[in-house]
């Protein structure tokens, strides 16, 4: 099969929608020889910061020598982004060949008379993961948990160790009405006797601790057991001094944004976790591997003049911390603020706006290519309340242009969106990345 044959093949799933549950992933892993099982995986879930602590994690875990598997969602400019492997601080996404092959070989097992099953895009690129991980002999897989935790297509396997984030609303009509509920939900992935690193506090908080007594699981929680000393930060790089599980740390990173502060410590306390199995990961790696991280798309600086920070911030949890950025830099940086904006339908997205566009000069509504995109004029319409000043555009690119030279722009509201317009300015810079599928 082709690579395009095989994009093609692999979006037409995106028809199948979500279903949550663990029976057809278990039975199409089993159809291709239980890869998960060939290697300990880390699961990491929660609402907001899971690709950051994805990110740092592995990159830590590099630094110490080890072969990393990668699997986040979603992706910016091309799905192989979901699916790589990291070593010694480089990340390598999946080349278009091996995509192809393994997309093909899901599809002989799916395509079986025995096989009564028919997974989703979702399901169908994590079976593809595992397996990917498995063919490249990874010491340990990282693994982004989808959409909830507990019935995950992700959550097939005997974490050796489970990483919540933080827990907020979003997704209310898979996980649940309240805070204690969704919850519920993410603390699925946590496994019997096997330790849980947990950025909740109050009512998730209370949850998670309930299922680790449950389970007997040990629980090392943000605030309690390790915690930030310091935060400081500029227009280049944070410092954050830390108490950790074992050690006092001083971290330099390049990933922007305060609410890193609640991120990496995460994934500081999770390696000192695995250094019980893997020895080499230490101080040193640790530092290193939070000064190599690197993560597009989340409080990015793409362009200097005139400045451009992308950052998703697609639930109201997000942009809550997106909109103390945004007050920040009218302090560090004065001058006009524009928002460049568009979201999805299933996203809360007037409470996104009542957060955001009041504290802004100018708002540029847009539609991100997806069909479940909110139309542009919509967002104006409902907006005006909260920002008189809302242009449409009909292109997103069409956005980026007549931007004074003293102004800051933020793209946010999905990370579709920040895919689309990342991968213009990446082709304006003339980097060749842009030109991925």
């Amino acid at each position: 099969m082709e690579y395009l044959q095989s994009l093609e093949y692999l979006y037409s799933r995106i028809g199948q929608g979500i279903k949550l549950g663990l029976e057809g992933i278990s039975s199409l892993l089993e159809e291709v020889g239980n890869p998960q099982r060939s290697y300990p995986v880390v699961l990491v879930g929660g609402t907001n910061g899971k690709g950051s602590v994805v990110a740092a994690l592995s990159s830590i875990l590099s630094f110490a020598g080890l072969k990393v598997g990668v699997y986040t969602s979603p992706h910016l400019v091309t799905v192989r982004e979901r699916i790589a492997i990291l070593e010694k601080g480089r990340r390598r996404i999946i080349p278009p060949v091996a995509f192809s092959a393994l997309v093909e070989r899901v599809k002989k097992s799916i395509v079986k008379d025995s096989f009564k099953y028919s997974p989703t895009f979702f399901e169908y690129l994590t079976a593809m993961a595992y397996l990917y991980f498995s063919q490249r002999n990874v010491d340990i897989a990282i693994m982004e948990v989808g959409l909830g935790g507990r019935l995950d297509a992700t959550n097939v396997v005997n974490s050796v160790l489970s990483v919540i984030t933080s827990i907020s609303f979003d997704h209310k009509e898979y996980l649940g009405e309240t805070l204690r509920e969704i919850a519920r939900e993410k603390a699925g992935i946590i496994k019997a006797k096997t330790p849980v690193i947990s950025g909740c506090n109050g009512s998730t908080g209370e949850v998670i601790k309930e299922k680790c007594r449950e389970c007997s699981s040990p629980l090392y929680s943000l605030g309690k057991d390790f915690r930030v000393i310091y935060f400081r930060e500029n227009l280049k790089f944070s410092e954050i001094g830390m108490q950790g599980l074992k050690q006092v740390y001083t971290l330099k990173t390049y990933l922007l944004g305060e609410y890193q502060k609640y991120n990496l410590p995460l994934a500081v306390a999770s390696a000192e976790v695995l250094s019980s199995l893997f020895p080499l990961i230490n101080k040193e790696s640790i530092c290193q591997g939070i000064g190599g991280t690197r993560w597009p798309g989340r409080m990015e600086v793409v362009r200097h003049r005139p400045l451009i920070i992308m950052d998703g911030a697609h639930n109201p949890r997000a942009a809550q911390m997106l909109a103390r950025e945004i007050e920040k830099k009218k302090k560090f940086k004065p001058g006009r603020i524009t928002l460049i904006f568009g979201v999805l339908k299933e996203k809360e997205r007037e409470e996104i706006m009542k957060i955001l566009f009041p504290i802004v000069d100018e708002v540029r509504v847009v539609s991100p290519r997806s069909s479940r995109a909110v139309p542009a004029h919509i967002l104006q319409k409902e907006g005006l309340c909260y920002n008189e000043n809302i242009r449409v555009y009909s292109e997103p690119e069409e956005s980026l242009k007549n931007l004074p030279s003293d102004s800051t722009t933020f793209v946010a509201g999905s990370l579709y969106l920040v895919g689309e317009m990342r991968k213009y300015i990446l082709k304006l810079r003339g980097d060749r990345n842009y030109e991925r599928v």
